[in-house]
């Protein structure tokens, strides 16, 4: 036993002590080692464990002194083998897990805990930001439906549904008859706008008042058409025409019950030369929502157009109804909008994410950077002292790649809660709830996936990190293979089949009709909807298409792509209960284990020298 007076005061004592009991492997010799043994014990955080592995007792200074870690730099320097020791337990603490920390130094993982409160924290905000947002996009899209109904003559509640193959055929008119009498029930209906239907539309002039729809053509400048001879005449050029349909029609001819286009324009349209007729307008609308936090309204501003495509002139008319919302300021009295301690509340939470996910960010990029400052000092000592260059895979191991996801994570949650505090403020448009939707949610995805950086740290759940990192590179040399033979398949799809299948009718649509056979859906469905053609050619051909098709990718892709995740999982699970080669960094790491507490016990004022 020896006692060593120092100037401070005992860790977990009475101040007025002064001295360190050590057990040392002998007496002392004053050689370099010892004295760069004091320094880390000296320097170290609380108790400290020595070269030998007992324990021993350190008092901390509380002034570090410049001088001294000016002094044990130049000694570092003219003793090769305690500058190899002094690198060895800067590698071996820089390497150990927070919970190793923990548990040989006694130092708490704080970031492992602000990034568990961070995904409680973020999770809750998603989970309410979501209820909200859901709530707001079946408004509009009722809405949307709504004014389906009222203007799109002949619309039903079949063409509400999602679903695929389309229950009903496209929206078309094929008649001119039909034209004249759809565009009439958008004129029509478009009139009483404001006292027909149960929700609150209004007209978008300044004081309410009826403001006039625009009917616009868009034609060629001459087409003309003799199918008997098939001979045409057309010029190239288009030309459009807009009409504002006003008020004067009502006291020439009655009431808008009885408008007809034709008598209104005093000219029949020219089918030939149509391409493309639209009606617009613009209409105002009104929310009041009542919830158990209080009364909410907004107010938007919805311009309206029903567009008439001709532009085929394949003896069809296709109808679409386009409608783009805008937020406008409501003048309202209502004083019970939303109550204070929900409002403050939201508020305190969309700005306690951002407080957590910058100290998350600053202090990912703070390791980040010690890790870099390191690599460049390792790398610099294996050069000049050991006569060895890291490899590329030594020189990865400092760059932990999960800190670059939590980095990207927290910066995609602070611009989230931005919008959202925006939004709440109603300083922007609440038609940022996509964007910030985007935002949250893939925030919030990266930040559950992060946790697995901490999961890694046990060997009884590493098991899928190990195996997807294992298995990346095969499976993206396989994958590239396999993209340029799918890629085949849809184009080749598209082409042959796409005229005669509804699945196939797009690029689009092709892959993800056959993205979904590899994956066995919808098979039967794919099979059965082959049209029964006249051409054989081609029915033989969609028939050897398919199966070729499935032969290869169901059985034989799928089957190659598992495979490789089990080899990787395999490779893993042999290499844990084998002995793996060591990289140059970690056998030097690794050959000398008696000083395995003095890394553990080492803190960041070694990082100063």
């Amino acid at each position: 036993m020896c006692a060593v007076s120092v100037n401070g005061d005992w860790a977990g004592s009475s101040s007025d002590e002064r001295l360190t009991e050590c057990s040392s492997g002998g007496s002392g010799s004053g050689s370099f080692d010892e004295k760069l043994r004091r320094y880390l014990e000296r320097y170290s955080l609380g108790s400290s464990i020595n070269d030998s592995g007992s324990r021993c007792r350190i008092a901390t200074r509380t002034d570090s002194s410049a001088a001294q870690h000016e002094e044990v730099r130049e000694q570092l320097a003219r003793h090769p083998e305690a500058m190899e020791r002094y690198m060895r337990v800067k590698l071996r603490r820089f390497f150990m897990n927070p919970l190793e920390k923990w548990r040989y130094s006694g130092r708490y993982p704080w970031k492992l805990t602000l990034q568990i409160f961070k995904l409680i924290l973020v999770t809750v905000q998603v989970i309410l930001f979501g209820v909200e947002s859901a709530t707001f996009q079946n408004q509009h899209r009722n809405t949307y439906m709504a004014l389906e109904h009222i203007l799109l003559n002949g619309w039903d509640t079949s063409r509400d549904v999602l679903i695929y193959p389309p229950p009903a055929g496209p929206y078309v008119v094929e008649t001119k008859a039909k034209f004249y009498q759809h565009v009439n029930n958008v004129v029509v209906r478009y009139s009483s706008i404001t006292t027909d239907p149960v929700g609150t539309f209004e007209y978008a002039s300044p004081d309410g008042s009826f403001e006039p729809a625009v009917f616009c053509e868009t034609s060629y400048k001459e087409g003309r058409v003799w199918p008997f001879n098939s001979t045409l005449s057309f010029d190239s050029g288009t030309v459009t025409n807009c009409t504002n349909i006003t008020y004067p029609w009502i006291s020439d001819y009655g009431d808008w019950r009885n408008f007809h286009l034709p008598r209104f324009l005093a000219r029949e349209i020219s089918f030939d030369e149509l391409i493309t007729a639209r009606i617009s307008f613009s209409l105002k609308a009104l929310y009041v929502t009542k919830t158990n936090q209080g009364m909410f309204s907004e107010c938007y501003k919805y311009h309206l157009s029903v567009v008439y495509d001709n532009s085929r002139h394949d003896g069809v008319i296709g109808i679409k109804m386009h409608l783009i919302p805008s937020s406008v300021h409501c003048r309202k009295n209502v004083t019970n909008v939303v109550s204070r301690a929900t409002y403050t509340l939201r508020q305190c939470m969309n700005g306690l994410t951002i407080a957590t996910c910058a100290l998350s960010a600053l202090l990912c990029a703070r390791s980040l950077y010690r890790a870099r400052k390191l690599m460049r000092k390792t790398s610099k000592f294996f050069a000049e002292h050991l006569r060895r260059q890291l490899s590329w895979k030594d020189k990865m191991e400092f760059i932990d790649f999960w800190l670059i996801v939590i980095i990207i994570d927290d910066a995609l949650l602070v611009a989230g809660s931005a919008v959202k505090i925006q939004i709440e403020e109603r300083l922007v448009p609440s038609l940022m709830y996509n964007a910030c939707s985007v935002l949250l949610g893939c925030g919030c995805l990266m930040c559950w996936c992060g946790l697995l950086r901490y999961l890694g740290y046990f060997k009884v759940y590493n098991i899928l990190i190990l195996t997807l990192k294992k298995s990346i590179p095969n499976v993206m040399r396989f994958l590239l293979c396999t993209l340029l033979i799918f890629s085949g398949y849809v184009v080749c799809g598209w082409v042959v089949i796409g005229p005669h299948h509804i699945k196939f009718r797009t690029v689009s649509t092709s892959a993800e009709c056959l993205f979904s056979i590899i994956n066995g859906d919808d098979i039967f469905a794919t099979f059965a909807m082959l049209f029964d053609g006249k051409d054989l050619v081609v029915w033989y051909f969609a028939q050897l298409y398919m199966y070729s098709f499935v032969i290869l990718f169901v059985y034989v892709v799928v089957s190659l792509f598992v495979a490789i995740f089990v080899d990787a999982y395999e490779t893993i699970r042999d290499a844990q209960t084998g002995e793996e080669e060591l990289s140059v960094m970690w056998s030097f790491i690794l050959e000398s284990a008696d000083e395995t507490a003095s890394a553990c016990r080492s803190d960041d004022n070694l990082d100063k020298l």
